[in-house]
Formats: structure tokens, sequence, C-alpha cells
């Protein structure tokens, strides 16, 4: 699998993914079990294609849809 380095960090995001987003973390609140975290984008790209969805433990893909 390919990767590139991010300018900002150095953080691996992967060549073939249709988005990535590479972050600063500027908060981390603690709520019970959760830790939720918050950042600030540095960097984003997106590419052309169906992602993929993840619904009730099985793969699918977007439709679609007109009402």
């Amino acid at each position: 699998m390919n990767y590139s380095l991010s300018q900002f960090g150095g953080v691996p995001t992967l060549d073939d993914a249709l988005a990535t987003i590479v972050c600063e973390v500027m908060d981390t609140p603690v709520g019970g079990t959760h830790t939720v975290y918050f950042g600030r984008a540095l960097e984003a790209t997106a590419a052309s294609g169906g992602p993929l969805a993840y619904y009730r433990g099985r793969f699918g893909r977007f439709e679609e849809f007109e009402i």
C-alpha cells in the first residue's frame, strides 16, 4: 500500500484514499468512558469515487436517491 508523508508533521496518508484530513488536536474532553477529539484541519484532499458504507456489520455502497 503506497503512502505519502504530510507536510504537517510527517503524518502518513494513504495515496489511494478517497479523502484524507490531517488535523492538529485542539482539545480532548473526556465524558465517562469516552474521549472526544477536536481538531483543526491543516490539510485536506479529496478524490472522485464512491465511498464504502458500513452499517449493522455489513459493507455496502451509497446509491443515488430521487425524491
